[in-house]
Protein backbone atom coordinates (compact mmCIF):
# COMPACT_ATOMS: atom_id res chain seq x y z
CA UNK A 1 0.00 0.00 0.00
CA UNK A 2 1.37 3.43 -0.73
CA UNK A 3 0.32 6.52 0.86
CA UNK A 4 -0.11 8.90 -1.99
CA UNK A 5 -2.06 11.66 -1.53
CA UNK A 6 -4.20 12.82 -4.57
CA UNK A 7 -4.25 16.79 -4.90
CA UNK A 8 -6.13 18.25 -7.88
CA UNK A 9 -4.82 21.38 -9.14
CA UNK A 10 -6.48 24.38 -10.20
CA UNK A 11 -9.74 23.74 -8.14
CA UNK A 12 -10.94 24.94 -4.56
CA UNK A 13 -10.96 22.03 -2.40
CA UNK A 14 -13.05 24.18 0.17
CA UNK A 15 -16.75 23.25 0.66
CA UNK A 16 -19.03 26.30 -0.53
CA UNK A 17 -21.77 27.16 1.32
CA UNK A 18 -24.70 28.23 -0.52
CA UNK A 19 -25.86 30.54 1.71
CA UNK A 20 -24.36 32.38 5.33
CA UNK A 21 -24.52 30.47 8.51
CA UNK A 22 -27.37 31.50 10.99
CA UNK A 23 -26.43 33.64 13.58
CA UNK A 24 -26.20 32.49 17.13
CA UNK A 25 -29.64 31.67 19.45
CA UNK A 26 -28.61 34.46 21.97
CA UNK A 27 -28.15 36.96 19.18
CA UNK A 28 -31.51 36.28 17.85
CA UNK A 29 -33.00 36.38 21.24
CA UNK A 30 -31.95 39.75 21.44
CA UNK A 31 -33.43 41.63 18.86
CA UNK A 32 -36.34 39.63 18.40
CA UNK A 33 -37.60 38.76 21.50
CA UNK A 34 -38.37 41.37 24.28
CA UNK A 35 -38.59 40.60 28.28
CA UNK A 36 -41.87 41.36 29.65
CA UNK A 37 -41.91 43.80 32.33
CA UNK A 38 -43.00 42.70 35.96
CA UNK A 39 -46.56 43.87 37.18
CA UNK A 40 -44.63 46.42 39.97
CA UNK A 41 -42.93 47.97 36.74
CA UNK A 42 -46.72 48.36 34.97
CA UNK A 43 -47.70 49.54 37.89
CA UNK A 44 -45.35 51.97 38.32
CA UNK A 45 -45.50 53.37 34.69
CA UNK A 46 -48.89 53.22 34.82
CA UNK A 47 -49.13 55.88 37.31
CA UNK A 48 -47.57 58.46 34.80
CA UNK A 49 -50.28 57.40 32.20
CA UNK A 50 -53.60 58.54 33.17
CA UNK A 51 -56.65 56.55 32.01
CA UNK A 52 -54.69 53.82 31.42
CA UNK A 53 -55.73 50.44 33.77
CA UNK A 54 -54.09 47.15 33.86
CA UNK A 55 -56.92 44.44 33.21
CA UNK A 56 -57.26 41.26 34.91
CA UNK A 57 -54.32 38.68 34.72
CA UNK A 58 -51.90 41.80 33.88
CA UNK A 59 -51.57 40.32 30.17
CA UNK A 60 -52.75 43.97 28.77
CA UNK A 61 -53.49 47.40 29.36
CA UNK A 62 -56.42 49.69 28.29
CA UNK A 63 -58.45 52.85 28.28
CA UNK A 64 -61.36 54.20 27.39
CA UNK A 65 -61.82 57.45 25.73
CA UNK A 66 -65.41 59.75 24.95
CA UNK A 67 -65.46 62.07 22.02
CA UNK A 68 -68.27 64.25 20.93
CA UNK A 69 -69.08 62.48 18.01
CA UNK A 70 -69.54 59.32 15.98
CA UNK A 71 -67.11 60.73 13.48
CA UNK A 72 -64.60 61.93 15.31
CA UNK A 73 -64.51 58.52 17.36
CA UNK A 74 -64.05 56.40 13.73
CA UNK A 75 -61.16 58.96 12.97
CA UNK A 76 -59.75 58.28 16.29
CA UNK A 77 -59.82 54.48 15.75
CA UNK A 78 -58.61 54.61 12.39
CA UNK A 79 -55.26 56.41 13.88
CA UNK A 80 -54.60 53.86 16.62
CA UNK A 81 -54.85 51.00 13.60
CA UNK A 82 -52.25 52.88 11.63
CA UNK A 83 -50.25 53.51 14.33
CA UNK A 84 -50.31 50.34 15.85
CA UNK A 85 -49.24 48.46 12.23
CA UNK A 86 -46.79 50.82 11.83
CA UNK A 87 -45.05 49.98 14.99
CA UNK A 88 -45.76 46.15 14.78
CA UNK A 89 -47.63 46.05 17.96
CA UNK A 90 -50.80 44.23 18.45
CA UNK A 91 -54.28 46.17 19.52
CA UNK A 92 -57.63 45.47 20.31
CA UNK A 93 -60.19 48.93 19.58
CA UNK A 94 -63.66 48.59 20.45
CA UNK A 95 -66.35 51.24 19.15
CA UNK A 96 -69.59 51.82 20.42
CA UNK A 97 -71.06 55.48 19.43
CA UNK A 98 -68.75 58.09 20.98
CA UNK A 99 -66.47 55.57 22.88
CA UNK A 100 -63.51 53.85 22.57
CA UNK A 101 -61.85 50.99 24.35
CA UNK A 102 -58.42 50.38 23.57
CA UNK A 103 -56.46 47.60 24.73
CA UNK A 104 -52.93 47.36 23.73
CA UNK A 105 -51.02 43.51 25.00
CA UNK A 106 -47.82 42.46 23.61
CA UNK A 107 -47.67 40.28 19.81
CA UNK A 108 -47.11 36.59 21.34
CA UNK A 109 -44.33 36.73 18.28
CA UNK A 110 -42.13 38.99 20.22
CA UNK A 111 -42.37 38.07 23.78
CA UNK A 112 -41.90 34.31 25.67
CA UNK A 113 -44.95 34.20 27.81
CA UNK A 114 -46.93 37.31 26.54
CA UNK A 115 -47.90 39.96 29.00
CA UNK A 116 -46.83 43.66 28.75
CA UNK A 117 -43.46 44.94 27.43
CA UNK A 118 -41.38 48.40 27.15
CA UNK A 119 -43.21 48.61 23.45
CA UNK A 120 -46.48 48.27 24.91
CA UNK A 121 -45.90 51.19 27.13
CA UNK A 122 -44.51 52.92 24.98
CA UNK A 123 -47.38 52.93 22.58
CA UNK A 124 -49.64 53.62 24.82
CA UNK A 125 -48.00 56.72 25.93
CA UNK A 126 -47.90 57.92 21.94
CA UNK A 127 -51.83 57.18 22.09
CA UNK A 128 -52.03 59.67 25.37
Amino acid sequence: MSNTQAVYVGQDTSARLRRPPRPDFDELKAERVQETLTAAQVTAKLLSMPGWKLTPGGRAINRTHWFPGVRVASAYVSFIAELAQSVEQTVSVTQRGQRVVVMLRARLAKVRRGGITQSVLDLAQQLG
